[in-house]
């Protein structure tokens, strides 16, 4: 049974800025490096999902996506990594989206400031236009995953859950508008960090939200049908099932250089193992230690690992 998983979401020019320390208002920093990388949400998770896959019988990864001309190179970039770019679409009028990250050289924190480009001009039609290229038919043993950062993704989860798909949605970044903007209850799997789980626990309920991690998340839980999962960074994750509440500690002995990107090897990991068949519990496990390893290099694409380096750290 061939099993594709989609992921609509953006494609990104990342320009990666080294500094002392994140800058503060009014202040100029001179950086200690200057480095561009492909990024975006959505390609980061593509070439996460197709490490993760790459040694599965009969799965595949597509991308949907927007780029304009000066992004034709990251498209090339995700074809070389094993992942379907036949749904991309370039655009002659539009510029990629671009990303400027500062990364501190103190804390290894980092900073970003997002230009949306070409990810912010998909329409609804234009959008399922392109998933309509894929062959066969999306269905039922199909997936799709999307994030926050390109536009009509609502009219996407909409298609999806028509025609069965399970739907893991990343809703990142989010705002007051994401709880009424898109259909949370027709996706399987919401992943959310803990700033993203708040400002969505406020805007469905209208009060602040739980400081427990774990009873937040089983708050959350009902706006979606599988799992709620909450990361933590280095203190792990927390995933809710009908079944209860579990914690999954954070990779130990991380020499972390860039955390940039970690969270999006977490989602592409996460759902590459629950496409394998792994349970929730098990596939966050190796997500955690994706990610992690990630932290130890710079740039999320440069810095993912294969499925099979991440099957030897976990323990």
């Amino acid at each position: 049974m061939l099993q594709r998983v989609v992921c609509f979401g953006s494609i990104n020019r990342d320009e990666v800025f080294r500094v002392p320390d994140i800058a503060r208002p009014g202040e100029t920093l001179a950086s200690t490096t200057y480095k561009i990388f492909p990024g975006g949400k959505g390609a980061n998770q593509s070439v996460a999902l197709a490490k993760a896959l790459s040694t599965a019988d009969n799965a595949q990864v597509h991308h949907v996506g927007r780029v304009g001309p000066d992004g034709v190179w990251i498209r090339d970039m995700l074809k070389s990594r094993g992942v379907h770019t036949e749904s991309i679409t370039v655009d002659p009028d539009a510029h990629t989206g671009r990303a400027v990250i500062q990364v501190s050289d103190a804390t290894h924190d980092n900073a970003i400031v997002l230009f949306p480009g070409a990810n912010r001009e998909i329409s609804p039609r234009s959008a399922i236009e392109s998933l309509e290229t894929i062959v066969p038919a999306l269905g039922p043993d199909d997936w799709i995953v999307l994030q926050n950062e390109v536009s009509s993704g609502p009219d996407v989860i909409h298609w999806a859950s028509e025609r069965g798909m399970t739907v893991v949605f990343n809703p990142a970044p989010c705002d007051n508008t994401t709880s009424s903007t898109y259909p949370l209850t027709k996706t399987h799997h919401l992943i959310l960090n803990t700033t993203e789980s708040q400002t969505l626990f406020t805007s469905l309920h209208n009060q602040p939200p739980p400081l427990d991690p774990s009873a937040l998340a089983a708050a959350l839980l009902p706006h979606t049908r599988t799992s709620l999962v909450l990361t933590l960074g280095s203190q792990g994750v927390m995933i809710a099932t009908e079944s209860g509440v579990v914690s999954v500690k954070a990779l130990e002995g991380v020499k972390v250089v860039d955390t940039t990107g970690a969270g999006d090897v977490f989602v592409g990991f996460y759902v590459g193992a629950l496409v394998r068949g792994w349970d929730v519990g098990r596939a966050a496990g190796a997500a955690v230690v994706a990610a992690g390893i990630a932290c130890e290099s710079e740039g999320a694409v440069e810095g993912c690992p294969s499925w099979d380096e991440v099957v030897r750290r976990m323990v």
